[in-house]
């Protein structure tokens, strides 16, 4: 196979209860699997040729797992189909990318040959420069092959696929004839589109009128002093406890993503016409088994630093007096008498409709 296997480990952990880290884990090497599986299946379509069917499998891939890879053999897929706009943003992407100094090598691989490819799709480009002329041009609106495109386009060149394509304007009353245009690569063309034909009045379409709507403010409501004043010591001891489970979770989720990515290099033996030997699969599994003990370590650290955290803002934020309220005063037609109580252990809501 002739592409390149690889695939980072991207995860956002947001401390919003305990259960959150277990499942985002789990969706993690889901999408991962996944996005190999499509991947792939993608490679062996680009080398039989199905550039189509390439190209939706590496956009699934890319959907699933960012990787710099994916994005590469979706824009060659679309040179290949003609689409050079997509395929000169596709390698433009790559190129903006930053890439982190312990990127697999892969990735560093697929960013250098997007460098080098980029340069000769931008010069098989067309160009075309679209004016408007009539009525009320102002606020006329452009189209190319049915779809609309942004007024701030007009008057400017952009670029388009080569080949032939159907040009309109129109406004709210008025609209011009349609202008069929073949382009030639590299060419630069312009397109004069003149607004004379009027919209009947059944044809025009209605205004929509947005319905505004003042959103709830919130007013707090005096504090009741009765409750325990200790809860602010409490609140601090837990917040500094998740924080620090924080970090060793910090640490082992490094620690995986390090082994994942060392297993992900070294799966580029699976690109040789030779494959992978016995001994670099097991050495691959070994860094994978590496990765998933590190990344259950630090689940369980971050459901630590969940409770810690949560416990501990709660706490504070109640404190001095142990227990806060607020009301959310109602806009019409929303939640009446909404109302937010918190206290030592505890976090409600109440309300009427």
């Amino acid at each position: 196979m002739s592409w390149n296997r690889s695939f980072s480990a991207l995860f956002t952990l947001v401390l919003l209860g305990v259960g959150l880290p277990r499942v985002a884990w789990a969706e993690a090497d889901r999408d991962r699997a996944a996005a190999r599986s499509a991947a792939d299946a993608g490679g062996d379509a680009f080398d039989q040729g199905r550039y189509g069917e390439a190209l939706e499998l590496f956009s699934r891939a890319e959907q699933l797992v960012h990787a710099p890879p994916h994005l590469l053999f979706m824009a060659r897929s679309d040179e290949k189909l003609g689409k050079l706009v997509d395929a000169r943003e596709n390698y433009l992407k790559i190129v903006k990318e930053k890439l982190p100094a312990n990127a697999p090598a892969a990735f560093k691989r697929a960013q250098s040959d997007a460098e080098a490819e980029v340069s000769a799709v931008e010069a098989r480009l067309a160009y075309v420069t679209v004016s408007v002329k009539g009525q009320d041009t102002a606020g006329a609106l452009l189209s190319m092959d049915g779809g609309d495109l942004p007024p701030a386009m007009v008057g400017i060149p952009f670029p388009v696929d080569p080949g032939a394509h159907v040009f309109a304007a129109h406004t709210k009353t008025v609209k011009s004839s349609e202008v069929r245009v073949s382009f030639r690569e590299g060419a630069k063309e312009s397109v004069v589109l003149t607004l004379t034909e009027p919209i009947p009045a059944s044809e025009q379409a209605p205004e929509v009128a947005s319905p505004s709507q003042s959103p709830p403010t919130l007013q707090p409501q005096p504090a009741d002093r009765s409750s325990l004043g200790a809860g602010k010591i409490v609140g601090i001891v837990s917040l500094g406890a998740g924080l620090a489970a924080t970090g060793v979770g910090t640490y082992f989720l490094i620690s995986s993503v390090s082994s994942r990515n060392k297993a992900s290099d070294l799966f580029a033996c699976d690109a040789t016409a030779a494959g992978c030997s016995t001994t670099q699969k097991n050495q691959i599994n070994s860094y994978d088994a590496d990765a998933d003990r590190a990344r259950n370590f630090a689940i369980a650290s971050y459901a630590v630093a969940a409770v810690g955290v949560v416990t501990g803002v709660v706490l504070l934020a109640t404190s001095p007096s142990g227990r806060s309220s607020a009301r959310l005063e109602p806009a019409k037609g929303l939640i009446r008498d909404f109302r937010i109580d918190a206290g030592l252990n505890w976090l409600g809501a109440s309300g009427r409709f």
